[in-house]
C-alpha cells in the first residue's frame, strides 16, 4: 500500500475529476437560481423567497430588507422549481 493511500490522500485523476464534476454542478446550480430570482423593483438587489406569516404564502421579498421593502408576486411554478434545485443561502 502507497503512503498517499495508507493516509487518506487523495491526489488521483479520478478524485480530481470528481471535485471537477461537483464544481461545475454546483456552478450550474447557482447560475439558475440565478437566473429564476427577480431583482428587487426599488433597488435592483437580487430577491429572496420569503414567506408572509398571515396565511404562508410565498413571495419574493428584498434582501436589503428592512433598508428596502421591495416585493414581489411569485408564481408557483417559480417556487417549486427553486425549491427543487436549492442553491445554499449566501
Amino acid at each position: 500500500m502507497t503512503f498517499r493511500a495508507q493516509h487518506g490522500i487523495r491526489d488521483t485523476p479520478e478524485w480530481h475529476a470528481e471535485r471537477e464534476k461537483e464544481e461545475r454542478d454546483r456552478k450550474a446550480r447557482e447560475d439558475l437560481y440565478n437566473q429564476l430570482m427577480p431583482r428587487c423593483p426599488n433597488c435592483n438587489k437580487q430577491m429572496t423567497v420569503r414567506e408572509r406569516g398571515s396565511d404562508r404564502r410565498k413571495f419574493f421579498g428584498c434582501a436589503a430588507f428592512p433598508k428596502c421593502k421591495g416585493t414581489r408576486e411569485g408564481d408557483s411554478a417559480i417556487f417549486l422549481a427553486l425549491e427543487e434545485r436549492r442553491v445554499p443561502a449566501r
